[in-house]
């Protein structure tokens, strides 16, 4: 089986203080991309996993792989599994690539096995791999999650379709250690997420009007501009200036409505009108010596390949060369 691991974005990101079990609170609206890796697990011999790219870790230090371990000691299941990332998410970039892969094995699993992918068990299984993981398994792609951000508080209607445009210095990877540490010498506050979860709610009435879709899209990215905040970026700046170069380049193009870097960096995001500004400012990343895709908001998480989104009858995602 072939499964579309997606990146994603904090639309909103607070970060409170440190809790009882010494980790920070994190409240956060997430949503998927549909820009991501491809995962295929076949069943095998034995469990082994590959990747597309040297990630610079043994195999079984890769979540994926724990996934798999996991999921098969939890459910009693064998993990002779075959995994193959065709990773095309740039590694540390705070996309959440190794979570969404992690998440896609356990999906694969579940449905070979015929257990419930977005069941209780899974979602408990993806909370013990880490704080991302569970997100990737969410019935849409947009999701409120809090406490240490691997507890789904609610499930949102997605914005699907809206353009986005990630960029980064190449190469980039920025320690999410370092930028708590920052964050925690020089914190900054929170910020009420409720207008933005009810502009997600608001998308789905428009978006039912058909003939006013491409205006929707538009209209919603303007709205979601405005709410587009992360208290934990000036942190990632401070640990790594570079992110923040690459912030203010966003933030200065006429095709952006908003720019912000996405978890702990470090990657940046920015939200576009229409597809072909996304296409335009993309390019002129790419010009500038970033890595960028132009790619938009998708419906879901992880899915079989042959349900990754389209748009207009055209892929939603422009990968890499």
């Amino acid at each position: 089986m072939k499964v579309f691991s997606p990146a994603k974005i904090n639309l909103a990101l607070n970060v409170g203080a440190k809790m009882r079990d010494g980790y920070h609170r994190v409240d956060s609206v997430f949503h998927t991309l549909a820009f991501g890796d491809v995962v295929a697990v076949e069943p095998s011999e034995k469990l082994n996993l590959t990747c597309s790219v040297n990630l610079g870790i043994a195999p079984e230090n890769n979540l994926a792989y724990k996934a798999a371990v996991l999921f098969a000691r939890e459910t009693g299941t064998s993990s002779n599994y075959s995994i193959h990332i065709d990773k095309r998410l740039p590694h540390g970039a705070g996309l959440g690539g190794g979570s969404s892969n992690a998440a896609a094995v356990i999906y694969a699993l579940a449905v070979a096995d015929g257990i419930n992918p977005v069941g209780t068990l899974c979602m408990r299984i993806a909370a013990s791999l880490g704080s991302d993981v569970p997100v990737f398994l969410a019935p849409t792609g947009a999701s409120v999650m809090t406490e240490r951000g691997e507890v789904l508080e609610e499930s949102l209607p997605p914005a699907t379709g809206v353009p986005v445009v990630l960029a980064m210095p190449r190469n980039l990877t920025v320690s999410t250690a370092r930028v708590y540490k920052a964050f925690d010498e020089s914190p900054l506050p929170i910020r009420s997420m409720e207008l933005l979860i009810g502009i997600l709610h608001d998308f789905v009435e428009v978006d039912a009007q058909r003939d006013l879709l491409m205006t929707s899209h538009a209209g919603m990215a303007r709205l979601l501009a405005g709410e587009v905040y992360n208290n934990l970026a000036a942190a990632s700046v401070a640990v790594e200036p570079s992110i923040g170069d690459a912030l203010l380049f966003l933030k200065t193009q006429r095709e952006s409505l908003c720019a912000e870097v996405s978890g702990s960096g470090s990657c940046v995001f920015a939200l576009c009108a229409t597809p072909e500004q996304a296409e335009a400012l993309q390019k002129k990343c790419v010009e500038y010596g970033f890595f960028s895709v132009a790619t938009s908001l998708r419906s879901q998480g992880v899915t079989k390949i042959n349900e990754v989104s389209t748009i207009g009858g055209k892929p939603g995602v422009k990968l890499p060369q």
